[in-house]
This record gives C-alpha cells, sequence and structure tokens, in this order.
C-alpha cells in the first residue's frame, strides 16, 4: 500500500496507513475477501486446485465424491454429489448465505 497522492508528507514517504478489515470498494478489497473464504474453505477439508488461471476453484473429495466451489465475487456456486447441504450449514455460521 502506499500514500494517496496529495497526502505525502517530507520525510515521510514510508509511512503508511494499515487497515485492519478490507473497505467495501477499494481496490484491495476483492483479494481480502478471497483470502477470507479460502481460509474458511481450507479450514472446512477443501482444497485450492492448484491452477493459475483459475485460483478460484476449491475442491474437496471425499471417498471418491468429489466437490466443487467455485468463488466469484460474492456468489459461490456448489456442485458435488453428496454432502452440499453439510458445507453450506457450516459456512452458514460464518457468514450470511442466501440458498438458491
Amino acid at each position: 500500500m502506499s500514500q494517496p497522492e496529495g497526502y505525502i508528507e517530507a520525510g515521510q514517504e514510508q509511512k503508511v496507513c494499515k487497515l485492519n478489515k478490507a473497505i467495501y470498494g477499494l481496490k484491495q478489497a476483492a483479494r481480502a475477501w478471497h483470502l477470507k473464504i479460502g481460509e474458511s474453505l481450507i479450514k472446512y477439508g477443501f482444497e485450492q486446485e492448484q491452477s493459475k488461471a483459475n485460483p478460484c476453484v476449491f475442491k474437496f473429495a471425499n471417498n471418491g465424491n468429489p466437490m466443487y466451489i467455485i468463488v466469484y465475487v460474492d456468489d459461490w456456486p456448489i456442485a458435488g454429489k453428496e454432502d452440499t447441504r453439510k458445507i453450506i450449514k457450516e459456512l452458514e455460521e460464518e457468514y450470511e448465505i442466501l440458498v438458491k
């Protein structure tokens, strides 16, 4: 992060603001949101697909029954044969989720 134009003080160029939470609308907000969701999904046993082309795909394999979650901004399509309701319930404890 760098100081915004017009706010740089001589001799204080190295100082920047530290945000404790990403603020909606900032360039960094999408990345912070993706990291937060990624941490949650990994905590529930998902693995991030090792694809540089699409880092938004998370996979959970349970007894040969894969489940995928694709994180796209604030939409999380979930695809899987089993246990999709279980992961939705777990994520609802952490996030406000609207199931369609």
